[in-house]
């Protein structure tokens, strides 16, 4: 005579330790795909800021008759107080050369956890990119 089992609720070990593993997988292929995305992220934000700079630069020159650098700007209105805070989004803001008729800055990733591009805007407010180490404005413009 045969015993039926009775299933009862719940799953097996073996069930369990499938699930487990398939997780594992989807998150070891994920997580790579994340941090690119954060980078990608934090480098759009950085692009929209120093167009933000070079605007508040422009708004300062026509006021009054001059560049200023980033402290002068925020004092003044013309960007908020983020552009000193280091760092911000993942990279560190720096003023580059700053007279009256021209200007400059970068912007530098933190680490390579942050960006993989190092930026540098100035008076003729084009952007331009560098990937081997600080931007100039020799490098391409984006």
């Amino acid at each position: 005579m045969l015993h039926e089992r009775k299933r009862q609720g719940g799953f097996t070990v073996i069930e369990l330790m499938v699930v487990i593993t398939i997780l594992a997988i989807v998150v070891a292929f994920a997580v790579p795909g994340l941090r690119e995305v954060k980078k990608a992220g934090n480098e759009s934000v950085t692009i929209s800021a120093l167009r933000t700079l070079s605007s508040g630069q422009e708004g300062y020159r026509a006021r009054y008759g001059g560049y200023g650098g980033m402290a002068t700007l925020e004092t003044a209105g013309y960007v908020d107080e983020t552009y000193a805070m280091a760092p911000r989004h993942g990279y560190i803001y720096n003023d580059g050369a700053v007279t009256p008729y021209a200007w400059s800055a970068t912007a530098d990733p933190e680490s390579t956890a942050s960006g993989d591009r190092y930026f540098y805007i100035d008076q003729s407010n084009v952007i331009r990119e560098s990937t081997a180490g600080t931007a100039s404005a020799t490098d391409s413009a984006i």
